[in-house]
């Protein structure tokens, strides 16, 4: 018979021995749930006739192994050579820090999900597995525990973690890291495929999917629609028309072309600090058509023919030549060189009596309206010479052979000329990477306004051509531009820094924010918006009345 005074004193004098007692002013909910629970299950005991006592064991968090480390003294297994190996160990590390331990039926899915998560590298995973598996050389035994582990690697919180480890080595790296590699290789071999202007393939980039899969022993992959799709969008690729065929010569030949462009931007650029971006300056010549047109319209889709009307099919085969000036510093240098086109080569007394003459131009011509060496010598004594001065220069022009001539710039000798290396002006030359396109952008919008609203001027005639290059040179010197000037330098690969978010032309004068002409009385459709002014314009009041700052 169980005497219940006899079992209290025992459980008193249990916790009294082994417990470190604490006294509080008052019982809490806890508490009194503890004490209850104990009665009823002494109580239970002492009611019956017989009773056996049973273990039962539950999976949990690992977490709970952190009570379990508070008992120094206590024994789980004997399997505890795996750890007994090192000088390293302390008492605590003996007995919770090997393997065993945690053969505890763990969910094997949540722990691949929990380790995935972290993102471990397969390299990181390979030094944990190393750091852990490593032998002392005396007594062939590991030197390192867990815990020892776990200080050396803070993100390694359980010891399942290294045989998790142990399987994703095993098979090269997780799920996720597989994918990766994959896309890595593929997208790598696509590059590779592409800079040797090789013809590429939906059914090429699954090869080299599999490919790497199978060298990865990843046997789920299987390189489907969904997968193409997700790679060519996440790349930014999409099947376009081969427009033109080249040869591996030629290939070749852009290899080297590319080559002479990085050496010469490289040369270049040990200099600059020699010269003010002021007086970093690069010129060229660019061919505007006595009458310009838009290569794309709005249409009908679907139409199989879009034709587009303009005034003379022979204007559109001739042109004149206009040569800027720009600096590294953002901003337009001097005059426009504009070189008409004159069918004697020259231009008669009567003509020059009544050329229109803006400030921002000097004017010449040429039976082909392109330049000559005596025009370039022209330019050099007109517009180079009278705005740089005896200013140190560092002038960048292309290989032009007129304009390379050794005589024209012998005699400045403050000036440095760089000549651009042959067929990489449109990589190198600030001009032909940006400006260039820039400038013919208002050209081609008053030759589309004048030919859409049926306008009756000629733009192909001299005096036009001369107020129309004029007022397109005056809009580009406002500083609204010098920026994206700044970029032609920066994308040509000179200024290292970019010079920040800008406007281009599009968006500064062709961006309706008044509907109407800001001239007072003028109710006329808008044409331009004013760079230097900000004034919304009509065709008259801009180009008619020869809006100029």
């Amino acid at each position: 018979m169980i005497n219940p005074q006899n079992v209290m004193e025992i459980l008193t004098n249990l916790f009294s021995n082994h417990l470190t007692l604490t006294s509080s002013p008052s019982n809490t909910r806890r508490d009194e749930e503890v004490a209850k629970m104990l009665f009823e299950n002494v109580e239970s005991i002492l009611n019956s006739t017989s009773y056996s006592i049973e273990n039962h064991h539950t999976l949990d968090h690992d977490a709970d192994i952190e009570l379990i480390d508070k008992e120094p003294n206590s024994k789980l297994n004997n399997d505890s050579d795996e750890f007994n190996d090192s000088d390293e160990f302390n008492d605590n590390d003996n007995l919770f820090n090997n393997d065993n331990l945690h053969d505890i039926d763990y969910n094997n899915e949540y722990d691949k999900e929990n380790i995935s998560q972290q993102q471990f590298s397969l390299e990181y995973m390979k030094q944990v597995v190393d750091f852990y598996d490593e032998k002392d050389k005396n007594t062939g035994k590991r030197k390192h525990s867990f815990h020892a582990t776990q200080r050396r690697f803070k993100r390694v919180k359980y010891d399942i973690y290294i045989s998790r480890f142990r399987q994703y080595i095993e098979a090269k790296g997780t799920k996720k890291q597989k994918l990766n590699q994959i896309n890595s290789f593929v997208y790598e071999s696509f590059e590779n495929a592409r800079q040797q202007l090789l013809s590429v393939h939906d059914i090429d980039l699954k090869r080299w999917g599999l490919q790497k899969a199978a060298e990865l022993n990843d046997n789920t992959f299987v390189a489907g629609d969904s997968w193409i799709t997700s790679f060519k969008k996440q790349h930014n690729i999409v099947s376009r028309k081969i427009t033109k065929l080249v040869t591996k010569r030629d290939i070749n030949n852009n290899y080297m072309i590319n080559k002479s462009a990085e050496d010469f931007v490289a040369d270049v650029q040990k200099i600059l600090s020699d010269y003010h971006p002021d007086y970093i300056l690069n010129t060229d010549q660019s061919g505007l058509q006595l009458e310009m047109f838009s290569n794309r319209t709005l249409s009908y889709q679907g139409e199989k023919l879009t034709l587009a009307a303009v005034r003379s099919i022979n204007n559109t085969t001739h042109s004149y030549t206009v040569q800027p000036l720009i600096s590294m510093s953002g901003s337009l240098v001097g005059p426009l060189f504009l070189c008409l086109k004159e069918e004697s080569g020259r231009l008669g007394e009567y003509v020059k009596k009544n050329l229109f003459k803006p400030p921002n131009i000097v004017l010449t011509c040429s039976k082909s309206g392109k330049l000559t060496s005596s025009l370039v010598e022209y330019w050099r004594d007109h517009v180079f010479k009278p705005v740089i001065g005896k200013k140190k220069c560092l002038l960048l022009s292309d290989c032009w052979k007129a304009q390379g001539a050794d005589e024209i710039y012998n005699t400045l000798t403050n000036i440095k000329r760089l000549e651009i290396p042959k067929k990489t002006t449109s990589i190198i030359q600030p001009l032909d990477v940006y400006f260039n396109r820039q400038y013919k952008v208002i050209a081609r919008k008053l030759y589309d306004y004048v030919r859409l609203y049926n306008i009756d001027i000629n733009l192909a005639q001299r005096n036009n051509i001369i107020m129309m290059n004029s007022l397109i040179y005056n809009q580009l010197s406002s500083k609204s531009f010098n920026r994206m000037i700044q970029y032609a330098w920066y994308k040509s690969g000179y200024l290292k820094t970019d010079p920040g978010t800008f406007n281009n032309v599009k968006q500064v004068c062709f961006k309706l924010v008044d509907n109407s002409c800001s001239v007072f009385n003028c109710n006329k459709t808008t044409f331009i918006n004013c760079s230097w002014c900000e004034k919304s314009l009509c065709f008259v009041h801009f180009f008619v009345d020869f809006h100029i700052h």
